[in-house]
């Protein structure tokens, strides 16, 4: 019989969701699944429980949260058996979104189920996962002015949960206004790279800022790289520049902006860097 540890983030998104994920035990138990709930104590506590599933071989691991969450499961998955199943109950559910898997809503408060059916219905694929600094990401990690947004943010966590699109708006446009670039070294396989740049992204998957962007049109997740985007900029017209380009998806085509796939890179500055 295959069995499955389904994790629930209690404190991501905006729904309680101990219930809801109950219900998504049950009906794997309906279709002929053994499955266990447990609520994470912490992030830590998320890789600890994916690690113990990898190690006495669960068929799946499910986390019910957001994008996040589901890096901290992935770091204590890499190289096992145990296939990572995704409930996107999260705040930002953009690596659901590029499986048209819906997120949960209050008009579809059953996602988390049809999420479940769905992925034990098709087959188990291996990905791409980036390393950086020990944190594994399967989306994307950057430093500069998007980093520098969502440390803000994450600074006052219940504001973010509520009003997600809006308080990013909000702090991009606050830091827009002075952000003038960062320099950086760059080692990427064989080539070295110096330059100052609005914020560089390595990208893994389609899309970018929420949702909001498709960074990497052409990405492929089991092709052994990543994208690095670089955007040059000096100034906070530079800036303005960056993210008109990104968010209308016309950043392929700058001249201010570069694509380097990659499978090892090095970033260092003398400035703080955030990601």
């Amino acid at each position: 019989m295959p069995n499955a540890m389904i994790v629930y983030n209690p404190i991501s998104g905006r729904f309680q969701k101990e219930k809801l994920v109950d219900r998504v035990g049950k009906r794997l138990n309906e279709l002929g699944w053994e499955a266990e709930v447990f609520a994470s104590k912490n992030p830590q506590h998320i890789t600890s429980l994916a690690e113990k599933a990898s190690e006495e071989e669960y068929t799946a691991f499910f986390v019910a949260g957001g994008d996040g969450s589901i890096g901290l499961a992935a770091k204590g998955l890499i190289h096992s058996k145990t296939a990572l199943g995704v409930l996107p109950a999260g705040t930002s559910n953009v690596w659901s979104r590029e499986f048209d898997l819906a997120g949960l809503t209050w008009q579809h408060l059953n996602a988390l189920e049809i999420a479940a059916e769905k992925q034990i219905s098709g087959h188990v694929q291996a990905v791409d996962v980036g390393m950086l600094n020990g944190q594994a990401f399967m989306l994307w990690a950057g430093v500069g002015l998007d980093a520098e947004v969502v440390r803000q943010m994450e600074s006052n966590r219940d504001d973010v949960r509520q009003f997600s699109i809006l308080k990013y708006a909000q702090t991009v446009l606050k830091n827009i206004q002075s952000w003038e670039g960062i320099d950086l070294e760059i080692k990427i396989d064989d080539q070295k790279i110096e330059g100052r740049y609005i914020f560089a992204v390595v990208s893994n998957i389609r899309k970018y800022a929420g949702g909001l962007s498709e960074i990497s049109p052409a990405a492929c997740l089991d092709d052994g790289l990543m994208d690095l985007w670089l955007f040059d900029g000096n100034s906070p017209a530079d800036s303005f520049r960056s993210l008109v380009l990104l968010l209308s998806n016309r950043h392929k085509n700058s001249k201010n902006v570069k694509r380097l796939p990659f499978s090892s890179l090095d970033i260092v500055s003398d400035s703080p860097l955030y990601f």
